[in-house]
Formats: C-alpha cells, structure tokens, sequence
C-alpha cells in the first residue's frame, strides 16, 4: 500500500508544475522555437538576436546551434537589466525583460519604462509570453479517479410460484400427514402462487407430474 501511494505522487509531481522556462518561452515568442529563423533586419538564431549584438559576444557563426545562442542571449539581457536598473532604479520583471529585447533600452525608456504605455504588438508578446510561462506539461498525469457509486440496492424478489411449489412439496413430503385439503399445509399467503402454479399444469400434465412425486 505505501509503494502504491509513493507511485501516486510521483506520478502527480512528475505531471504538475512544470512552466515553460523563460528562453524557452522567449524563442517561442521570437521564431515559434526555430533555431534557422532569420528576421526582417537581419536578427538571427531561435532568440533573433541583432548580429551586432551577436558578434559582440561571440565570434562564431553557428547561428543555428542553440547551444551557441543561449550564452549569447544570456550575456546580452544581463546587460539589458543593468541598464534598465541603472536607469529607473528597480529590478526588471519578466515583462520588462520582454519588452527590453524587443525594443531595446532606448525604446522601452521613450515609454517611461512603462508596459502599459507600449504598442499593441508588444502587449499580445507580453500576453502570450505569460500564457506560456503559465503553462504546465499534461502528458504524465493521473487519471482522474472515477466517482465512487454505491452498488443499487436490489428489492426482495417476490417468490415465484414454482419456488412456492418447491416449498410446499418438501413441508408436505416431511409433514406425510394424509392431509386432504393441501393449502392447508402452507401459509395463506402463498396459496394464490400455489393456485396460480396448478393453473399453469393443467396445461402441461407432464410437468406437474415430474415436479409433484410426493402427491402420488
């Protein structure tokens, strides 16, 4: 019972929680994931990066690796949040950070380093950049446990005639008491299932005869 309930929860940890990370969301934003993207001004790799940008940090040219790509990325948002920082004294949030890539220090500061006040455009990435930090992976999940149902409740089953004809041939074989009247060994209450039981025969002579030996 106890590796049972273990196998439980980690099934439950293993399925929950689990958020997109934010360059993982970032290069969704930026390119759907596609590490060949290249953008309407150049901007290369999965996280469009500016290739002055790029070759600021690195001198390879493996734009498509995005083993190459993320340090890259990495150094230059670093360098984005000091001088964001720098310039409005406060740590940047995520949407900041969104915003900064996008439009740069000098963009973002003709806003007022305000989200609110930025274009459409950079809202829905900012939505959808959220929506995606948001999202927790569904593929190991338990199941949902069905809702327990209590069995239905059979009512008594009204005894048929035959089981009532059972009854009163074994009282009627142990009593042995050459009684003429045969309701009279049985309770009232059954006689309209014994009535309705030689109803029945009188149709069919061959059953009552295999079924009332002890009447002969």
């Amino acid at each position: 019972m106890k590796a049972l309930g273990f196998i439980v929860a980690l099934v439950f940890w293993s399925g929950a929680g689990h958020a997109m990370s934010f360059w993982s969301a970032l290069a969704v934003i930026e390119s759907d994931g596609n590490d060949y993207a290249v953008g309407s001004v150049g901007e290369i790799s999965r996280y469009q990066i500016r290739p002055e940008v790029w070759h600021a940090y690195s001198s390879s040219r493996r734009y498509s690796n995005p083993s190459v790509a993320l340090p890259i990325a990495e150094k230059y948002m670093a360098k984005l949040k000091r001088d964001f920082e720098r310039a409005t004294g406060r740590d940047a949030t995520e949407a900041d950070c969104v915003i900064l890539w996008k439009a740069g220090i000098a963009g973002y500061e003709k806003r007022g380093f305000k989200p609110a006040r930025m274009s459409a455009a950079h809202q829905d990435r900012i939505n959808r950049f959220q929506n995606l930090r948001a999202e927790e992976f569904t593929s190991i999940r338990a199941p949902s446990p069905k809702p327990l149902t209590s069995a239905p409740v059979s009512s008594p089953t009204k005894p048929t005639d035959d089981n009532v004809m059972e009854k009163f041939f074994a009282q009627r074989a142990s009593n042995n008491n050459g009684a003429t009247n045969i309701f009279g060994d049985y309770s009232p209450t059954n006689q309209p299932a014994i009535g309705a039981w030689f109803a029945r025969n009188e149709a069919a002579p061959e059953t009552r005869e295999t079924l009332t030996p002890s009447l002969q």
